[in-house]
């Protein structure tokens, strides 16, 4: 293959990578947390109503936050009562850009599993976004007492 037939296929081939990617465990605890970091040249701004959880091939109902935080994008959702299985976590109806400067609307998606094991605590947020004090409530997966240790910080 000459120069230009390299230059053509390098060229068409960064075209049709994503640039929007999801950055996550591949498995995860029953109860555990799901953080998901989600990056990518956005048009859109990734709402809730962009994000969907799927078991398999079939959409399912799942407790979840969205924020960006600097430049990214993150989803937060509990896998409370959520059974082992194979799930996604897919980001749907979001314009973002290619590496060629094109504007595309494909679906994001991610494949994760929840194993057969059960995590040994939850949480109620997954991040917090304040400047002013705030609490988290921690609930025990094993049926012991969990110790929370807290170190104090101050905001310089």
């Amino acid at each position: 293959m000459n120069k230009i037939g390299v230059l053509v296929f390098v060229l068409l081939s960064i075209q049709l990578a994503s640039s929007a990617s999801i950055d996550m465990n591949p498995d995860y605890k029953q109860g555990e947390t799901i953080i998901a970091k989600i990056s990518g040249n956005f048009i859109d701004s990734i709402l809730e109503e962009n994000v969907f959880f799927y078991r398999g091939h079939v959409k399912i109902p799942m407790n979840y936050d969205v924020a960006k935080i600097g430049e990214y994008f993150y989803v937060i959702a509990s896998t409370i009562g959520k059974t082992e299985n194979n799930y996604s976590l897919r980001i749907q109806g979001i314009q973002y850009s290619n590496p060629g400067g094109i504007i595309v609307e494909d679906d994001i998606i991610k494949n994760f599993s929840i194993i057969n094991k059960t995590a040994d605590f939850a949480i109620d947020k997954g991040f917090i976004i304040t400047s002013q004090g705030f609490s988290i409530e921690v609930q025990s997966l094993q049926g012991s007492s969990v110790k929370v240790d807290v170190d104090n910080f101050n905001k310089t």
